[in-house]
């Protein structure tokens, strides 16, 4: 695969446009057309910037000594031909690395795979259990499928330098479940979920768990619980079957509101008012009252 170690060659389709960038003897395309200005590998401020800049200056003084012993080793042609082979790069990728080689390697994410430093996390999860009824100097753990004894006892080991004497592992089938129907409304096949891998450890020292929290005063706990019951409640009526049934809450506060009347343990107060005849209730005024006649004491007719 050849290497190229110039920046891409500069075409033109009319030396009458930047001709203080392009030169008559450039090379022009073929197939160009009369819209396309130019087409080059570099805009017009990069390739100023790359002029005022040339290669003749030491890139080794702008890099660490790591990443030049790096570039050294990786620049034969044997390797550099593999890792292209191995990685192909995009045409702008390829573009930068003939550019500035220094700074393209310098960056972590451009560096090949084999050359980086292997760090391998756990991709999977052991869990460990609240066993009241065992003894101190045993616990108990849910594990992946594929894992085995050794595992357990290197993972305790080396994680939590935890010595073990004795690891027994048992396989538990589940029971028969059917899957959920995107229609809700119907039932799905029938399956059987995955089974559940338990391993119980011999330790070496005791463990034992810390006592649960009592006081849950800071946690909120009666609050959480109160929010979730009402919140509940609510669904229940506002869902399909709770449009049908009764307010059993509504009829049990009235009944106890006529017990209170009855008993003398409240006072009735009513939401209405009566309003005198002679008020006029949309304009928010009184009549004058009439004078009565001093024969009859009847009202005088008008």
């Amino acid at each position: 695969m050849p290497r190229y170690s110039k920046i891409p060659a500069i075409l033109r389709t009319s030396t009458r446009s930047n001709p203080d960038v392009i030169k008559p003897a450039t090379p022009r395309l073929w197939n160009a057309k009369r819209r396309i200005k130019v087409s080059q590998g570099l805009t017009k401020p990069q390739y100023l910037a790359y002029k005022r800049n040339p290669e003749s200056k030491n890139w080794r003084d702008q890099v660490s000594p790591d990443v030049a012993e790096f570039i050294d080793v990786n620049t034969s042609d044997s390797v550099a031909d593999q890792a292209m082979r191995d990685h192909p790069l995009l045409p702008e990728e390829k573009d930068r690395v003939l550019r500035n080689p220094a700074r393209f390697f310098s960056r972590p994410y451009n560096v090949p795979v084999q050359q980086r430093k292997q760090v391998f996390f756990p991709d999977f999860t052991v869990s460990l259990l609240r066993t009241p009824q065992q003894s101190p100097f045993y616990a108990s753990f849910i594990v992946p499928l594929w894992f085995n004894k050794l595992d357990m006892k290197s993972y305790l080991k080396e994680l939590y330098s935890v010595d073990t004497v004795h690891v027994r592992s048992f396989v538990t089938q589940r029971g028969l479940t059917r899957r959920q129907h995107p229609s809700q409304k119907k039932q799905g096949a029938w399956y059987r979920p995955e089974s559940i891998k338990t391993m119980v450890v011999q330790l070496v020292e005791p463990f034992e768990w810390p006592k649960p929290v009592e006081d849950l005063t800071d946690y909120e706990h009666d609050e959480y619980w109160r929010s979730m019951k009402a919140e509940v409640d609510v669904q229940r009526r506002m869902g399909q079957l709770g449009e049908l049934k009764p307010n059993t809450e509504h009829r049990r506060t009235i009944a106890q509101q006529a017990r209170d009347l009855l008993a003398g343990r409240s006072v009735w107060q009513p939401s209405w008012k009566s309003i005198p005849s002679d008020v006029r209730v949309l304009e928010g005024v009184t009549d004058p009252p009439k004078p009565k006649s001093e024969d009859s004491g009847l009202p005088q007719l008008p």
